[in-house]
């Protein structure tokens, strides 16, 4: 999951979280991985918005950086 600033190119601007998800391919439907998946997105996406609102997000050369 990476929730990153949008540009004119789809899915290649600075990446602001990343947060990885690994199906359980044994115990786990693909319904169940997608809705896992989703709910991780939905918790980045409001922890991206909350450090941009919160003017903790700094871009420089072409990256995303979180501020203290």
């Amino acid at each position: 999951v990476s929730i990153h600033f949008a540009t004119p190119t789809f899915d290649v601007g600075p990446v602001i979280l990343r947060y990885e998800i690994k199906p359980d391919y044994k115990n786990e439907t693909f319904e169940a991985f997608a809705k896992r998946f989703h709910a991780l997105e939905d918790k980045a996406l409001v922890e991206a918005i909350n450090l941009f609102a919160a003017d903790k997000l700094k871009i420089e050369g072409g990256k995303a950086e979180i501020l203290k």
